[in-house]
C-alpha cells in the first residue's frame, strides 16, 4: 500500500509538469494559428490553402512525419511544442494510470486523456501513417534498431483502443507489423560478431509480449517455437558469460588468498627471525643492525620496483600476482535482458522448478539485486537500516546475501 501511495503520488507530480508544458505548448499553438489566420485575410482560398485537395495535404503531412519535419513535431521530440513524441507518452501514462486504478484520480486520467484528445487531434494522428511515422509497405524494410519503439507504440495503441473503445483509432496496427516481422532477420550472439545482436533480442523479447499484452495472457513455446528458442539462446549466452565472469573472480579471489598465506608465513619467519637477532644483538650489536638495515633496504626497494611509491612489500607483491593473471577479462551480461527473457518464459507457465535455465537467470538477477542493494546501503548508519520507529525499516547490512 505504502509502495503505492509513492508511485501515486510521483506520477501525479509528473502528470502536472507535462500540463505545465502542454499549456504553454497550445498557447504557442493557437499564437501560430492566429498569426497565420491575420496574415491570410484578403487573400484568395489558394493562397490561404496551398497543397491541392485533403488527401494530398494529409499524404504531404505523413511524408513530412517520416522525416521528422513535421511542423509542431519536434526532432527530438521537446517539450516546448505539440509532438507525437509527447502523444505516446500520455499513451503509456493512461495505461499506467488505467492499471493502478486511476481513473478517478481528478490530477491524473482526466489531464491525460485531454493533452491526449488535444494532440491527437491537432497533428491530425486520425491518419495512422503520419502517427507510426511509416506506412505498411515500407515495414519489412525497416532496420531492427528502429523495430522496437515502432512495436511498442503500436502495442499501445492497440491496448488503450482495447481499454477506451476506440478513442484514438487506427486503420492498421499490431496485424500487419507482425505479418512483416516474419521477414525481419534476428542476429545471434555474440555482441562482437552481430553488432545488431542487442536489438534483436529486445526486439524478441516484444514479439512475445505483443502474443501476451505484456504477460497478461499466458503463452505457450510451441505457439512460436523459434521465437522462443531465439529468447532462450540469448540467455543461455549471458549465463555462460556470467559462469565465465565468476571463475575470473574466483581465480583472482584465490591468488589474493595464497598471498596472504604467504605473508602469514612470511610474517611468522621474521618474528623467529627477530627473537633470534635479539639475542645475536647483545653479542654483535653492530653486525645484527647492519644485516637488518640491508634487509629493509631491500625490501623498500622491491616495492618501488614492482609497485607505487609508498607501498608495502605485501601491497606490491598482490600487485605482480595480479599482473600476472593478465588484465580482467569481463564478458557483457545484460541485466535487463536477462529479465525480459526470464519474464518471456515464466509467462509461458514455467518455473524455476520445471526449467533449469530460467532457475539460473532468476537466481542470476537476486544476485545481482543482492549485490546492488549492498553497494547501495553499505554507507547508511546501522540505526537508519533498521530503525525500530520505522515501517519501512531495511534489514542491516551483514544479514543481506553475498
Amino acid at each position: 500500500v505504502r509502495a503505492r501511495g509513492i508511485a501515486v503520488e510521483l506520477l501525479v507530480e509528473y502528470v502536472r509538469g507535462k500540463k505545465k508544458q502542454f499549456d504553454k505548448a497550445m498557447r504557442k499553438h493557437k499564437d501560430e494559428g492566429a498569426g497565420a489566420a491575420g496574415g491570410a485575410r484578403g487573400k484568395s482560398k489558394a493562397e490561404v490553402e496551398p497543397g491541392g485537395s485533403r488527401r494530398e495535404k494529409t499524404a504531404k503531412a505523413a511524408k513530412a512525419s517520416k522525416a521528422g519535419k513535421g511542423k509542431h513535431d519536434n526532432a527530438d521530440g521537446g517539450d516546448d511544442d505539440l509532438s507525437i513524441d509527447n502523444f505516446f507518452e500520455y499513451m503509456f501514462l493512461i495505461r499506467s494510470a488505467h492499471e493502478m486504478e486511476l481513473e478517478g484520480e481528478e490530477d491524473v486520467c482526466p489531464v491525460l486523456m485531454h493533452m491526449a484528445d488535444e494532440t491527437y487531434k491537432r497533428l491530425n494522428l486520425r491518419n495512422t501513417d503520419a502517427l507510426f511515422g511509416t506506412d505498411v509497405e515500407a515495414l519489412p524494410a525497416r532496420s531492427t534498431d528502429t523495430w522496437l519503439l515502432l512495436l511498442m507504440r503500436i502495442l499501445i495503441m492497440e491496448f488503450n483502443k482495447i481499454i477506451y473503445m476506440g478513442k484514438w483509432p487506427i486503420s492498421w496496427g499490431l496485424k500487419e507489423a507482425l505479418l512483416a516481422l516474419k521477414q525481419v532477420e534476428l542476429s545471434p550472439p555474440p555482441y562482437e560478431k552481430f553488432p545488431d545482436f542487442h536489438d534483436s533480442v529486445y526486439l524478441a523479447t516484444h514479439i512475445v509480449f505483443a502474443f501476451s499484452a505484456y504477460s497478461s495472457i499466458k503463452t505457450t513455446e510451441s505457439e512460436c517455437k523459434w521465437l522462443y528458442d531465439y529468447c532462450r539462446v540469448a540467455l543461455r549466452y549471458w549465463m555462460r558469460n556470467d559462469r565465465r565472469n565468476r571463475k575470473m573472480e574466483v581465480r583472482e579471489a584465490r591468488a589474493l588468498a595464497e598471498l596472504e598465506l604467504e605473508q602469514e608465513n612470511k610474517t611468522e619467519e621474521e618474528d623467529a627471525a627477530e627473537a633470534v637477532g635479539e639475542e645475536a644483538r647483545s653479542g654483535d650489536v653492530e653486525g645484527a643492525q647492519a644485516s637488518e638495515g640491508k634487509a629493509v633496504d631491500i625490501t623498500e626497494a622491491e616495492a618501488e620496483a614492482d609497485g607505487e611509491p609508498g607501498e608495502d612489500a605485501v601491497t606490491s607483491k598482490v600487485r605482480v600476482s595480479l599482473r600476472e593473471l593478465g588484465p580482467p577479462r569481463s564478458h557483457f551480461v545484460d541485466v535487463d535482458g536477462v529479465a525480459e527473457a526470464v519474464d518471456v518464459l515464466r509467462g509461458s507457465g514455467l518455473t524455476e522448478g520445471s526449467d533449469a535455465l530460467l532457475c539460473e537467470g532468476c537466481l542470476f538477477l537476486l544476485r545481482v539485486q543482492s549485490n546492488a542493494l549492498a553497494r547501495r546501503f553499505q554507507h547508511l548508519p546501522e540505526t537508519q537500516l533498521a530503525s525500530p520507529n520505522a515501517d519501512h525499516a531495511i534489514e542491516p547490512i551483514t544479514q543481506l546475501s553475498p
